[in-house]
């Protein structure tokens, strides 16, 4: 199934989540970046997005992405996913009522953090972060077309997920949080 084009709108449960503990934690990796972006925007009027919130934002759509992305190739390889889109009728639809919890397995998603005066970079940092994602969806409905899913809605999309900073040989928690997110109906 090609998802290159697949473009999954950031949503607020999961921005609401990771921003306030992104903001409540200390994180020297960010605050390392935050000082060397405060030098460079010394006598520049322009108005800049707060250092913070651009990364949060960046590693926001990592995880939307990355679960979203995750959980449709799963429920592509269920029996019943298989079955539904194996039949030949031209445009059909068809709804898998539960699947088990998904667990997707750990993944990685990194930020490289580049600061610059002008053209030149004056600091750059990669933090990577370990993600251990577990999903249960229900009333997946989903479009077939030709034995290829064209749509795919989500009745209910429950998140549980787990977040670490690495550092070394030991990550350090940030964050867990289950949230039902809303999804809109994704086409491919």
């Amino acid at each position: 199934m090609e998802m290159k084009n697949l473009i999954i709108p950031i949503k607020n449960e999961i921005t609401d989540e990771i921003s306030r503990k992104l903001r409540e934690k200390e994180i020297p990796e960010f605050a390392e970046g935050e000082e060397w972006a405060k030098k460079e925007k010394v006598g520049q009027r322009e108005q800049v997005t707060p250092f913070r919130d651009r990364v949060i934002e960046a590693l926001v759509g990592y995880l939307t992405d990355g679960l979203v992305r995750l959980t449709i190739e799963e429920i592509s390889e269920t029996d019943d996913c298989k079955g539904g889109v194996a039949k030949k009728a031209r445009r059909h639809k068809f709804v898998i009522p539960k699947t088990p919890s998904l667990s997707l397995g750990t993944f990685y998603p990194y930020l490289d953090i580049i600061v610059h005066s002008g053209a030149l970079e004056v600091w750059r940092k990669r933090v990577i972060f370990k993600v251990e994602p577990v999903v249960t969806v229900q009333n997946v409905k989903i479009t077939a077309r030709d034995g290829a899913i064209e749509e795919i809605s989500f009745g209910s999309f429950l998140a549980s997920l787990n977040l670490y900073l690495c550092r070394g040989t030991d990550p350090v928690h940030i964050h867990s949080f289950n949230a039902n997110l809303v999804l809109p109906t994704l086409t491919f």
